[in-house]
């Protein structure tokens, strides 16, 4: 009786042999793998999709803020350069109409085309006063190119500086200014500045540069180097850029004119490529 409880004990304490072991480990290995291949796809999948996603947006942001400065850009004052990877134009600050002549038995400053001329008054009012700076912003007329050598706001013959006479219903001028031609539909532009997209590959960004006098020829400002050389601020629109292209076909009288944006995001192998048209409505 003694000999068989002690062996039943000693069974019930004999625990696992190394060649089970080896089994369970083998076993337990290949299920790993198993699993381990099931699951890497999906989550490299979402990985990937949430990569994407990043990517669009931050293109799809750049995009909409080009395009914002694009449809409030002076007529005629977008211009291209670097094989069509930095995109220029003056910023308008406010519009109206201008008087060429006064209203019955009233005296009002009309603005004189036969000779140089200081002050003329506003048809109506501007709308967006209050962020005109009357101390340097500038007054621009039928604005017709932005390279030609005349009527071109870059070369200037068609811009003259405001002084602080200035009010929503009357225009000074700084100084007497002959302007080339009239608008035919008496229209006047209140511009600041001009802005700067300068798409980077070297770098992987997209910049907005702004807070830079007006110059002549896109050539001299149209690097990182000399935009900031001119004073220029610069803000990240999008880092991960892999290319970029910016075209801009010019209006007709029967037609608006059209800026093309195409933006390519990379990132971890990730590529998206956003394509944006913009129509520029506002005429000169």
């Amino acid at each position: 009786m003694h000999r068989s409880v002690q062996r039943c004990v000693t069974a019930r304490q004999r625990g696992f042999t190394i060649l089970e072991a080896v089994i369970v480990i083998v076993l337990t290995g290949i299920i790993a793998s198993i699993t381990t291949a099931f699951i890497i796809g999906p989550v490299q999948d979402y990985t990937d999709i949430s990569r994407r996603a990043q990517l669009v947006d931050a293109a799809e942001l750049a995009l909409r803020r080009m395009a914002r400065d694009i449809r409030q850009a002076l007529p005629n004052s977008l211009r291209i350069a670097g094989g069509g990877t930095v995109l220029e134009m003056l910023n308008t600050v406010d519009a109206a109409r201008y008087r060429d002549e006064p209203p019955p038995s009233t005296t009002t400053a009309i603005l004189d085309f036969a000779a140089p001329d200081t002050d003329f008054d506003v048809i109506g009012a501007l709308q967006n006063f209050a962020a005109i700076n009357t101390a340097s912003d500038q007054v621009v007329i039928y604005n017709l190119s932005a390279t030609g050598a005349t009527n071109n706001a870059y070369v200037g013959d068609n811009r003259a500086t405001l002084t602080g006479g200035t009010t929503a219903t009357h225009i000074q001028l700084a100084a007497a200014t002959l302007f080339p031609l009239a608008s035919p539909g008496q229209r006047f532009y209140v511009i600041d500045e001009p802005v700067t997209y300068l798409c980077d590959t070297g770098a992987n960004t997209l910049r907005r540069y702004a807070g830079y006098n007006i110059v002549a020829s896109q050539l001299a400002v149209d690097t990182n180097a000399e935009l900031l050389a001119q004073g220029a601020s610069s803000a990240l629109m999008t880092d991960f850029v892999n290319s970029c292209q910016f075209s801009y076909q010019p209006g007709t009288p029967q037609r608006a004119g059209l800026v093309t944006l195409r933006l390519t995001l990379r990132d971890g192998g990730e590529s998206i490529t956003l394509l944006h048209q913009v129509h520029v409505h506002n005429s000169p």
